[in-house]
Protein backbone atom coordinates (compact mmCIF):
# COMPACT_ATOMS: atom_id res chain seq x y z
CA UNK A 1 0.00 0.00 0.00
CA UNK A 2 1.41 3.37 -1.07
CA UNK A 3 1.33 6.46 1.10
CA UNK A 4 0.84 9.97 -0.29
CA UNK A 5 4.55 10.41 -0.92
CA UNK A 6 4.86 7.15 -2.85
CA UNK A 7 1.65 7.82 -4.74
CA UNK A 8 2.36 11.36 -5.89
CA UNK A 9 5.90 12.61 -5.27
CA UNK A 10 8.55 9.94 -5.60
CA UNK A 11 8.43 9.64 -9.38
CA UNK A 12 8.91 13.43 -9.66
CA UNK A 13 12.31 13.22 -7.98
CA UNK A 14 11.20 14.76 -4.68
CA UNK A 15 12.79 13.03 -1.71
CA UNK A 16 10.70 11.91 1.23
CA UNK A 17 12.63 14.41 3.40
CA UNK A 18 11.88 17.30 1.00
CA UNK A 19 8.20 16.34 0.95
CA UNK A 20 8.10 16.17 4.74
CA UNK A 21 9.85 19.54 5.08
CA UNK A 22 7.45 21.18 2.65
CA UNK A 23 4.39 19.94 4.51
CA UNK A 24 5.92 20.96 7.87
CA UNK A 25 6.70 24.44 6.55
CA UNK A 26 3.17 24.97 5.29
CA UNK A 27 1.73 23.73 8.60
CA UNK A 28 4.03 26.11 10.51
CA UNK A 29 2.98 29.10 8.44
CA UNK A 30 -0.68 28.21 8.94
CA UNK A 31 -0.26 27.79 12.69
CA UNK A 32 1.48 31.18 12.91
CA UNK A 33 -1.41 32.69 11.04
CA UNK A 34 -3.90 31.03 13.41
CA UNK A 35 -2.06 32.58 16.36
CA UNK A 36 -2.35 36.02 14.79
CA UNK A 37 -6.03 35.55 13.99
CA UNK A 38 -7.07 36.94 17.36
CA UNK A 39 -5.06 40.13 16.93
CA UNK A 40 -6.06 43.15 14.85
CA UNK A 41 -4.99 42.14 11.37
CA UNK A 42 -5.01 44.39 8.38
CA UNK A 43 -7.48 43.31 5.70
CA UNK A 44 -4.70 42.76 3.18
CA UNK A 45 -2.85 40.19 5.31
CA UNK A 46 -2.93 36.61 4.10
CA UNK A 47 -5.22 34.14 5.74
CA UNK A 48 -4.36 30.52 6.37
CA UNK A 49 -6.63 29.44 3.53
CA UNK A 50 -4.80 31.74 1.10
CA UNK A 51 -1.46 30.34 2.23
CA UNK A 52 -2.78 26.81 1.77
CA UNK A 53 -4.09 27.71 -1.68
CA UNK A 54 -0.83 29.26 -2.78
CA UNK A 55 1.26 26.56 -1.14
CA UNK A 56 -0.62 23.64 -2.56
CA UNK A 57 -1.71 24.97 -5.93
CA UNK A 58 1.48 26.80 -6.84
CA UNK A 59 4.05 24.46 -5.29
CA UNK A 60 2.65 20.98 -4.82
CA UNK A 61 -0.11 20.88 -7.41
CA UNK A 62 2.21 21.34 -10.43
CA UNK A 63 4.54 18.67 -9.03
CA UNK A 64 1.74 16.18 -8.39
CA UNK A 65 -0.15 16.65 -11.62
Amino acid sequence: QYDEYEHRMRHHGVSRKQFSNLISSIESVCSLNDTKATSNELPDQWTCSKIKYIGFSKIIYPIIY
